[in-house]
């Protein structure tokens, strides 16, 4: 089952995400549950980066595919409006897959 880590402060605003381990789905390669919320966060990432234009002392983030560890760790405001809007978007996709594939994923909220 794949973990799915979300992080937020005392305002509910996403601080850092952590995906872990694989959905087991399907077999490697055509595990459409791993697929998505894969995509999901490399687009988060990818927005993050080109998008809201964060550099390294407002963003940290590591990829580890062959243990299967993603992490996003915001360094910055994240109530800043092109931030915010890709968190949620994030958040909005993630439970999406959430509620489709339960069986595969296990969304965990955490306060920081």
């Amino acid at each position: 089952m794949i973990k799915v880590f979300i992080y937020e402060d005392e305002q509910s605003n996403i601080r850092e995400i952590e995906v872990k381990d694989h959905a087991n789905y399907a077999d490697y390669g055509n595990d459409i549950v791993c697929a998505g919320v894969s995509m999901l966060t490399f687009t988060l990432i990818n927005y993050l980066t080109e998008v809201a234009k964060l550099d390294d002392e407002q963003l940290e983030y590591e990829i580890d595919m062959k243990n299967v560890n993603i992490r996003v760790k915001i360094k910055c405001d994240s109530a800043i409006p092109d931030v915010k809007n890709g968190l949620e978007f994030y958040r909005v996709g993630i439970e999406s897959l959430y509620n489709d594939y339960g069986e595969n994923i296990n969304l965990l909220y955490r306060e920081v």
